[in-house]
């Protein structure tokens, strides 16, 4: 199977319109959800390669000119160690900044805004993206406490946030995926949605209780995505989670 892209996932999503995020809190029993997948993976054996956190809001407020330049003063008064960069035209808004941490959990930071004209008023939406390469107890203090206030200063308000983990098996699996990875949804108290099985494939949409994000529609409520692959015989096994979906190509 070819690998899945973001771009194939949002489009998935479009198709399916009838879904739609719901923006619940983005934090369970006092966890974050990025928090929670990265325990359950590693009292797996589960060695964490990378992670990231996603979060993002449509701003209807912001529409016009002044009101985005206004924006990006208190972003630079709030980040002033940040680089930022500008590209502006007579219809375009683009602001980015970023920032690496260079301690010994390398992450990087970026925050986003893009804004568009539309008749007379701009559509705006801002991102704030962290993505790192190892989880310790210092990943996940930054991540529950620095960057979650950093998302209340950025939004204001409700927010969506993704959570996404690459992880790989420290040793090799002698089970099918399908049983490995029906193994993660009971600890995560996961009920399956949908799921697609192969031989050295295994991809599965679940909802569980324990994380906060939701894509819902009337009748399903589904917030877990996990892939498990193995690429060939011997070969040691890669997994992917995410939440509310997966936001990394798999």
């Amino acid at each position: 199977m070819n690998k899945i892209s973001l771009t194939a996932l949002l489009i998935s999503i479009i198709l399916f319109s009838f879904f739609f995020l719901e923006n619940t809190a983005t934090i369970a029993n006092n966890k974050m959800d990025l928090a929670i997948l990265a325990e359950t993976l590693q009292d797996e054996d589960v060695v964490i390669k990378e992670w990231s956190l996603h979060a993002r809001k449509i701003t209807p407020e912001m529409n016009s000119k002044e009101e985005i330049n206004q924006f990006f003063k208190q972003l630079k008064k709030q980040f002033p160690e940040w680089d930022w960069t500008t590209k502006k035209s007579e219809r375009h808004y683009e602001i980015k900044g970023e920032l690496l941490n260079l301690s010994s959990q390398p992450y990087n930071e970026t925050i986003h805004l893009r804004s568009s004209a539309n008749k007379n008023k701009f559509e705006t939406y801002i991102t704030y993206e962290i993505k790192g390469y190892k989880w310790s107890k210092e990943a996940e203090l930054f991540v529950s406490k620095i960057a979650k206030k950093k998302i209340d200063d950025i939004f204001r308000g409700n927010v969506t946030i993704f959570s996404c983990i690459k992880g790989e098996f420290s040793d090799r699996i002698e089970k099918a995926l399908s049983r490995k990875a029906n193994k993660f949804l009971t600890i995560l108290d996961g009920e399956e949605i949908e799921a697609l099985s192969e031989d050295s494939f295994v991809s599965v949409s679940a909802y569980t209780p324990l994380l906060g994000e939701v894509i819902s529609n009337e009748t399903n409520k589904m917030n877990l995505q996990l892939a498990l692959r193995t690429e060939g015989l011997g070969a040691r096994t890669t997994i992917v989670v995410g939440t509310p979906i997966i936001t990394v190509e798999y």
